[in-house]
């Protein structure tokens, strides 16, 4: 079976978003090169995990030759990460890789759509992912923030339908 290669090098632009769904969240990685766009959709534990990988990747490009500028996250929401997309896929194995000889960064990505392996690669400055590090931490903040009553979002400040009612009781 053939493997499906999407390498997206140098990325455009690179964001992680959430959506919910009744009873869970959906985290989304969405990325495009002017070759190719994806939606990757990652567990919060795969998001940390990257997390934790871009920073101390990012300590080390830290006081190079190049220092390193601070670049605001990329909007989830963005023109250029809107549907369609090239590849939509659950991620499987998630990494970061650093290209050879290059000031670069990456999001390596392998699974399996429709029963066909894809291997996926968003390449990017490292500037560009400490902001998706930056974006990644904000973003589990607010998943992990749900009302105990409802079970529904409870954004700071937005959730108020459910303040003072009593919480559910819980089954046996």
């Amino acid at each position: 079976m053939p493997l499906h290669v999407y390498r997206l090098m140098p990325a455009l632009a690179v964001a992680l978003g959430a959506r919910y769904l009744p009873g869970e969240w959906l985290l989304h990685l969405r990325a495009r090169s002017e070759a190719h766009s994806l939606e990757l959709r990652l567990t919060v534990e795969q998001a940390l995990a990257l997390r934790q990988e871009i920073a101390s990747a990012g300590r080390a490009f830290s006081g190079g030759r190049f220092p390193l500028a601070r670049v605001a996250p990329c909007p989830a929401e963005h023109p250029l990460l809107a549907a369609p997309f090239d590849l939509e896929a659950e991620a499987g194995d998630l990494r970061l890789i650093r290209p050879a000889a290059r000031r670069l960064l990456g999001i390596e990505a392998r699974g399996t759509v429709d029963g066909s392996p894809y291997l996926a690669e968003v390449v990017g400055t490292p500037e560009q992912l400490l902001a998706l590090a930056e974006q990644i931490e904000a973003v589990c903040r607010a998943v992990s923030s749900v009302c105990p009553v409802c079970g529904r979002p409870a954004a700071e400040g937005d959730h108020v339908a459910c303040q003072g009612a009593p919480a559910p009781r819980q089954e046996p």
